[in-house]
């Protein structure tokens, strides 16, 4: 990480460096793929049947994480960035903007219920969660290790939702 000054500093920082820069992905050296936003997010991971691993590490803010799993297919790098990002904080909504969340919402086959009480909301799937504001219409959902969005529609009134996880998508509309 650069952290400590050693004699493998000029070998680490030549593994390092990108290596076709303006890729979308610039991969470098020691299979490490660098974001092309140039974040200095270090990340490389993989797997095999029945486990998987993922490693990242922030140049910039000289901290790391290592995800191990006993699955295969499992929220490595969704859970890896999450450590990294660290829990987010709260954003204050206002509370009639957030009455206008509450109702139940159909994802496919299931109907998910969103329930406010004052200044917090709540989703309610299989069990009740607390959400947290990241801003005015954006949610983080611990428990599910995921993100949830409100959005309006041409009219302004709230028609779906959409919760992101493990780089998926699934929108839900507003039911009555």
């Amino acid at each position: 990480m650069g952290i400590t000054d050693t004699e493998l500093r000029p070998a680490l920082q030549l593994a390092s460096t990108p290596q076709r820069p303006g890729e979308p992905l610039a991969y470098i050296g020691l299979g490490w793929n660098l974001p092309g936003s140039g974040n200095g997010i270090h990340y490389h991971g993989g797997g095999n049947f029945g486990y998987s691993s993922f490693l990242a590490w922030d140049s910039v803010r000289k901290i790391g994480v290592v995800v191990l799993m006993n699955v295969y297919d499992g929220p490595k790098e969704h859970l890896g960035y999450s450590l990294m990002r660290g829990l987010p904080k709260p954003f204050p909504v206002d509370p009639q903007v957030l009455a206008a969340y509450a109702g139940r919402y159909q994802f496919g086959d299931f109907v998910v219920t969103i329930r406010v009480d004052g200044a917090r909301i709540y989703f309610r799937g299989d069990q009740e969660s607390e959400l947290i504001a990241i801003s005015e219409n954006q949610f983080y959902w611990l428990e599910a290790n995921a993100e949830i969005a409100f959005y309006r529609n041409d009219r302004g009134k709230v028609d779906r939702m959409e919760a992101m996880r493990n780089s998926e998508t699934l929108e839900a509309k507003k039911i009555p």
